[in-house]
């Protein structure tokens, strides 16, 4: 994915005035865009992840953290968790495929603008109907991996929360980013020029 940034119009003297600030114009670009950051995070990534998905704001929020500016990083970010989300936490259907009887159907979570596939199945005439999967290999935090001759029957995994973020329209993300970043740190500046 290309590098993208943010390019805020009408902010040439906001920014000129930061800079002859010095260390103090510094601290106060950090805080704003740690600010807009969180403030980008809570009310609008949330948001449409899970409007987009059909997943809880609770578990979106737990699969996202806002990191913020400091003197090593001076942009703050907002990191996306690359670890699958439990199908069942997703808005999901099933659709019945050839063979097997009618038994084995493919799981399909909600996405931006349509459905996904998951990786895993759903037995179509099970009264429960529960998104599984089988593996047949476990690696432990060691590194080690054990395989098994049978597959273990475990719940299925939907797409990370990152591939998903990664799905969103890029124009709306950055755009709702410029917005926030130029309100923090208009904010700010109001706020040492009042003082």
């Amino acid at each position: 994915m290309a590098s993208q940034s943010a390019s805020l119009t009408g902010m040439t003297d906001a920014l000129a005035l930061l800079d002859k600030l010095g260390a103090r114009g510094d601290a106060i670009a950090r805080s704003a865009a740690t600010t807009a950051a969180r403030t980008l995070r809570a009310s609008y990534l949330v948001g449409a992840l899970s409007r987009e998905s059909g997943i809880k704001q609770s578990v979106v929020l737990r699969n996202m953290v806002a990191k913020p500016a400091d003197k090593k990083y001076p942009a703050a970010r907002v990191n996306f968790s690359g670890a699958g989300i439990l199908v069942k936490d997703y808005s999901y259907r099933y659709r019945v495929v050839g063979g097997a009887g009618g038994t084995r159907a493919q799981i399909l979570v909600d996405w931006v603008g349509g459905t996904k596939v998951a990786a895993g199945f759903i037995n179509a005439r099970s009264q429960r109907k529960a998104a599984l999967s089988t593996r047949n290999s476990k690696t432990t935090k060691r590194g080690r991996t054990y395989t098994y001759r049978q597959g273990k029957l475990m719940d299925a995994m939907g797409p990370s929360l990152a591939t998903l973020y990664q799905a969103l329209p890029e124009g709306r993300v950055s755009s709702e980013a410029q917005e926030t970043l130029s309100a923090a740190l208009n904010e700010l500046l109001d706020e040492v020029f009042n003082d």
